[in-house]
């Protein structure tokens, strides 16, 4: 999993970024098209990301930019909050100390519909 940030959303769920009209980033699980054919996912489907330490639920986007393999989840989304797949004592930097929040094994599956 690939964590990072939108183009008109800040690194805060309390501030948007958009003016009037404008485009607005969507909260939403992006994956390559061949990596949600093969786990079963549709596009604007449910999809369900988990890791060693958690998991959260979204609804999927597919996108060719994305690398297969990889899984990308924006900050800023209360909904689609990435520290759900991090941990204090599993994924931690040694030199900062700080959460890993990007380069997580995770694996993908189709949600409920319900």
């Amino acid at each position: 999993m690939v964590s990072g940030r939108q183009l008109r959303k800040m690194n805060s769920a309390l501030r948007e970024t958009h003016a009037p009209g404008e485009h607005v980033d969507e909260a939403a699980i992006f994956l390559h098209p061949s990596d949600a054919a093969a786990a079963g996912v549709a596009e604007g489907t449910t999809v369900r990301v988990r890791s060693a330490a958690g998991e959260l639920t979204g609804r999927a986007r597919t996108d060719e930019s994305i690398r297969q393999g990889a899984v990308w989840v924006p900050h800023g989304w209360p909904e689609l909050n990435v520290g759900r797949l991090t941990s204090e004592r599993l994924d931690v930097d040694p030199l900062t100390g700080m959460v890993v929040q990007t380069g997580l094994p995770v694996s993908i599956e189709a949600g409920s519909s319900g």
